[in-house]
C-alpha cells in the first residue's frame, strides 16, 4: 500500500499550473478559504474557467497548503523530539556519573531515610 502522504504530493506535482488569472481567487483560497463564497466560483465562470479547472486548482492548492502545514507540524516535532533527546542525555551522563562517583572506594554514600 502506497503513503497516503505520497500520493497527495504526486497529485499536487502532477496538476498543472494555474492559469494567471486564477491567482486572486487561489490566493483566497490558500489563506482563507472560509472567505471563498459562491461569487468568487461564479467569476471563474464568466471568466471561462470551467468547474472542472476550478475543481481542479482548488483542490490542488488545498492539499498543498495542508501538506505545507503538516511540514511544519513535523518539523516542530522533530526540533522537540532532539531537544528531550538531548536533555536525556545530559541526565543520563549525569546519572552514571553519580553512579560511578558513589561506587568509587572510600566514596561517602548518604544513608537512605527509613520509613516512619
Amino acid at each position: 500500500m502506497a503513503d497516503p502522504i505520497s500520493e497527495l504530493r504526486d497529485v499536487v506535482a502532477g496538476t498543472s499550473p494555474a492559469p494567471a488569472e486564477m491567482a486572486p481567487y487561489l490566493e483566497k483560497v490558500r489563506d482563507r478559504a472560509y472567505a471563498v463564497v459562491d461569487r468568487d466560483i461564479d467569476a471563474l465562470k464568466e471568466e471561462g474557467f470551467s468547474e472542472d479547472a476550478i475543481f481542479e486548482q482548488t483542490v490542488a492548492v488545498a492539499i498543498s497548503q495542508g501538506l505545507r502545514r503538516l511540514d511544519a507540524a513535523r518539523s516542530v516535532l522533530d526540533g522537540a523530539r532532539a531537544r528531550v533527546v538531548r536533555r536525556l542525555s545530559t541526565r543520563r551522563e549525569s546519572l552514571e556519573q553519580l553512579r560511578a562517583r558513589i561506587q568509587e572506594p572510600g566514596a561517602a554514600v548518604a544513608d537512605e531515610p527509613t520509613p516512619d
